[in-house]
């Protein structure tokens, strides 16, 4: 008897008579096939879920522009638009920046996607003006270029004002994009400078006795087979060469150069002054006022009063932040890098994180503020 009953459990329940009589009687009517109509109810519930987030979304819309961003400032109805573009953390460059962004959050940077938006801007026409609002140590040489490039490129096709507005640290790379604004205007308590290229370290390993438990009585040898001379540059296991220790140094003197020649021109100070009196060295506001770094020391909220007038819609304006984080759709089709990180174990994130600071950003010319190991730990 025990084994019957367990066998006949094993048995889906035949539909009872009622429930057989009104789904052939739906059937029969509608002239649709029963596994047909569930479908279609199941894609009618979908297309109403779609439907209702539409509408979410539409409704939490409802207070941003054309330009798609927040309202943090003025009048909400006022028809006027000034436009803040966020530069805080680590400037880093398209492709440089993704893994970091995965693995650490949205303290970074992107500086092409910050120049896109700044081309993007000039061509929508909409804004009156751009305030940049910066809290940056800098970071890679390309992607600070990318957005001084879209500073220009705005500045060029609108004619209408950009600020900048340190709030923190607007240093180096930082300090490179906040140059080629019309007017610098800082919180009381940031810096802002460090005009200089950094490139390192480039590690040299000497008197090894032990590698990955392995202990020796005489010293390990390590040989790279490479083609073409110099190929293994960076190479821990052998002295740098003379030659290209002078090479490295006129690549760094060469982007220093560069940075130098845009404060210059930018900011009407003289290049030997930027080399000899100035140099490197991060300043406090009343320091960089001083040295002509920056124009004013002011609250947000003044600068962007300033740029208002600035941009002749003084009285009547509201101010947008654009974020730089991904919109909800785009967001829900993209997020797999985001879920991959929350899963990721705390040996792979640190394995990711080393792979990343190796290849992008350890032994290339940086203008960064700073220790670029500490980015990296």
């Amino acid at each position: 008897m025990h084994n019957h009953h367990s066998n006949e459990q094993n048995y889906p329940k035949p539909l009872s008579a009622a429930k057989h009589f009104w789904l052939s009687f739906l059937a029969v009517v509608t002239g649709l096939p029963v596994a047909v109509m569930i479908a279609g109810m199941l894609s009618t519930i979908f297309t109403v879920f779609i439907i209702v987030i539409l509408a979410i979304s539409a409704g939490s819309g409802a207070k941003t522009s054309s330009v798609n961003g927040s309202l943090v400032y003025g009048n909400a109805n006022a028809r006027n638009v000034l436009v803040s573009v966020p530069i805080n953390g680590v400037i880093l460059s398209g492709s440089s920046a993704d893994p970091l962004l995965s693995i650490f959050g949205q303290g970074y940077t992107d500086g092409e996607q910050v120049k896109e938006k700044l081309m993007k801007l000039a061509q929508d026409n909409v804004a009156s003006g751009v305030i940049l609002e910066i809290d940056s140590p800098g970071g890679m040489v390309t992607a600070s270029k990318a957005i001084a490039d879209g500073v220009g490129y705005y500045k060029t096709h609108t004619g209408k004002p950009v600020f900048a507005h340190i709030n923190g640290t607007g240093a180096s790379g930082a300090y490179w994009v906040a140059s080629t604004t019309d007017k610098i205007l800082a919180e009381q308590g940031s810096e802002a400078g460090s005009i200089g290229v950094i490139m390192g370290p480039l590690v040299t390993l000497k008197g090894i006795v032990g590698y990955s438990g392995v202990t020796t009585t005489q010293p390990m040898t390590f040989k790279y087979f490479t083609a073409g001379k110099s190929k293994d540059l960076g190479n821990p296991y052998r002295d740098i060469t003379p030659e290209e220790e002078a090479f490295l140094n006129d690549q760094v003197q060469a982007e220093y150069g560069k940075f130098v020649e845009v404060v210059s021109s930018h900011r009407n100070i003289s290049a030997d002054k930027i080399r000899n009196e100035i140099g490197a060295l991060p300043y406090g506001v009343d320091s960089a006022l001083k040295n002509q770094l920056i124009d004013g020391v002011s609250s947000k909220e003044e600068a962007y009063d300033a740029l208002a007038t600035a941009a002749g819609v003084a009285g009547s304006y509201r101010v947008e932040k654009i974020s730089m984080v991904p919109s909800f759709w785009s967001g829900l089709f993209s997020a797999k890098s985001t879920f991959t990180s929350y899963f990721m174990s705390e040996s792979d994130k640190s394995a990711a994180r080393a792979r990343f600071c190796e290849t992008s950003l350890v032994g290339k010319p940086l203008v960064f503020e700073g220790d670029i190991s500490s980015v990296c730990k």
